[in-house]
């Protein structure tokens, strides 16, 4: 299974998401792949530092260079990352064969029966990276934090996922809505809550990731919540959305 992260709202908790539900799977055993496909290479930087002449996954897009040379062991067992770093910014401008929607699921077929599941993080836009990201995936998971802005742009998304799987990638399913960073204190957060409800149904998870200091502590860390604090509610919620994606999929 290829999962694509998605939402083009920067701030709510889309590359926490990718590292611990990847996590949880490593944890169960499976060999896991988090593909950092966003510039800013947040999912990266919870691991290492990549320097100048590092690879990353604009060497994998661009310069036939193979994942296996890419490919990076974690701190987590079982758990591997394809790095990225602002270079990757540059395909957004890319003309020719690098601007194919296809290139990202070309060059990881040859791994699908390597890694289960393969996770990517994508960028907050909704752009050429992000177009990639749904076609080389067959599921779709957004995150949605319950607040006024991560609600404006949701016609947005639907309509590409729309677009991607009519038009590019005719697999693709939307696996779920996963609510992320709730406030239950605030009543914009319990609005806001209902409308995603009201608007995807069945799609949202029963599970919601509450607002947790623990969570935003981890990466920085150099860890998941499962490791940083693994007792933890924020654990324990990552964890139940993990199953509860899993019986999904």
């Amino acid at each position: 299974m290829i999962v694509a992260v998605t939402n083009q709202k920067g701030g709510i908790g889309k590359t926490t998401t990718c590292l611990n539900l990847a996590a949880c799977a490593a944890q169960e055993g499976k060999r896991t792949l988090m593909i950092d496909l966003d510039p800013q290479g947040n999912l990266t930087k919870t691991f290492l530092q990549l320097q100048e002449d590092d690879l990353s996954i604009y060497h994998l897009l661009c310069r036939e260079t193979p994942l296996i040379s890419i490919l990076k062991e974690t701190s987590i067992k079982d758990l591997y990352l394809v790095p990225a770093d602002i270079s990757l910014a540059g395909l957004e401008r890319a003309e020719g064969e690098f601007k194919s929607p296809y290139r990202l699921h070309t060059k990881l077929l040859p791994f699908m029966h390597d890694f289960d599941p393969i996770i990517i993080d994508t960028p907050p836009t909704l752009g050429m990276l992000t177009v990639s990201a749904m076609t080389a995936a067959n599921r779709l998971l957004v995150p949605i934090q319950p607040s006024f802005y991560p609600l404006q742009g949701t016609n947005d998304l639907l309509a590409t996922y729309q677009h991607v799987k009519e038009k590019l990638n005719p697999t693709l399913e939307l696996l779920g809505v996963l609510i992320t960073m709730y406030d239950p204190r605030t009543t914009i957060a319990k609005e806001a809550l209902a409308e995603i409800q009201n608007a995807f149904g069945n799609k949202v998870l029963d599970t919601i990731i509450h607002r947790n200091v623990k969570i935003e502590e981890s990466p920085a860390a150099g860890q998941s919540i499962l490791t940083y604090a693994p007792k933890s509610k924020a654990a324990q919620e990552y964890r139940a959305a993990y199953r509860e994606l899993m019986d999904r999929a």
